[in-house]
């Protein structure tokens, strides 16, 4: 998960208080600016928040909008029992 990997990053480089600064030395990846900075934060709350919207609406079923477990996949990763009629869909 590329988007999960960067927000990490991000994390990672937060201060020990856990604010962020604006801009980070590329090489040692010590606060090049002022810290805290509102306008990182923001952006970081901003960035989970979608991160988190988008990975809820992957794991919806096609058919009914219900969540999917993992154990309701199929091997290839497509939904078990996919091809059935919509109004014969097992509810979770």
């Amino acid at each position: 998960m590329p988007g999960l990997k960067l927000l990490e990053w991000a994390s990672e480089r937060a201060l020990p208080s856990r604010t962020m600064a604006e801009q980070l030395h590329p090489y040692t990846g010590e606060p090049l600016s002022v810290s805290p900075l509102t306008w990182s934060h923001a952006e970081y709350v901003r960035a989970v928040q979608e991160y988190i919207q988008r990975h809820s609406r992957v794991n919806l079923c096609p058919c009914c909008a219900q969540p999917v477990r993992e154990a309701d996949l199929s091997s290839d990763g497509t939904l078990a029992g996919a091809d059935r009629n919509p109004s014969e869909a097992v509810a979770f």
